[in-house]
């Protein structure tokens, strides 16, 4: 499967790291020009993940077409407040991703003017009938880049069996993914779980 990361944060470039330890093809979308050149040269993410290599097959870079054109599933790791952006920015090479059928949100938080969840946003700039939902944790993005014991949950709309092929492609001795179909609930868990901590 194929995975476009959208934004090269700690989750992001963690969620690069082990996807592509399992053999799928990724591409890690930074969305600062220099940090893209910076990750690609030095094979690490110095600002955000310091001390994790990039393997030598994640491929880096910040021009949007190229970036959706081969994506199955395209990961939205940046901050809420930018993911309308980022949506758009997408939007306008929509008929090139001819692969793209599923839109996650790995951001937490609600757009900060219009107090929408993120998989409200998705769908609204990405239209109503791709699938969007969540990626979310509860884990910590090194850990997760170490290979070390943690979980998550993918909620998505749509059709059940593409959240399980991802559900699955996600899935690893060290990560097990489960499956949701409460998009609203998983949103609001994201929200809500460092207010409550």
């Amino acid at each position: 499967m194929n995975f476009c990361i959208l934004g090269a944060g700690s989750w992001g470039t963690a969620m690069a790291v082990h996807l592509i330890k399992l053999g799928h093809g990724v591409t890690l979308a930074p969305r600062r020009m220099e940090q893209a050149l910076s990750m690609a040269s030095s094979r690490e993410n110095t600002d955000y993940l310091p001390g994790v290599s990039l393997n030598k097959n994640l491929q880096i870079g910040c021009e949007t077409r190229p970036l959706v054109m081969e994506a199955d599933v395209l990961l939205f790791a940046c901050p809420s407040k930018a993911l309308r952006e980022t949506c758009r920015r997408v939007a306008l090479y929509r008929k090139d991703a001819l692969n793209a059928r599923a839109f996650l949100a790995l951001c937490k938080g609600l757009e900060p003017e219009t107090f929408l969840l993120p998989h409200e946003v998705l769908s609204e700039e990405l239209g109503q009938n791709n699938s969007v939902g969540y990626l979310s944790g509860p884990t910590y993005a090194r850990d997760v880049a170490m290979g070390k014991p943690a979980a998550v949950v993918i909620a998505t709309t749509g059709d059940a069996s593409l959240q399980t092929q991802i559900q699955t492609a996600l899935s690893s001795d060290s990560l097990r993914a489960y499956g949701s179909d409460d998009v609203r609930g998983v949103g609001l868990g994201s929200c809500l779980k460092n207010v409550y901590a």
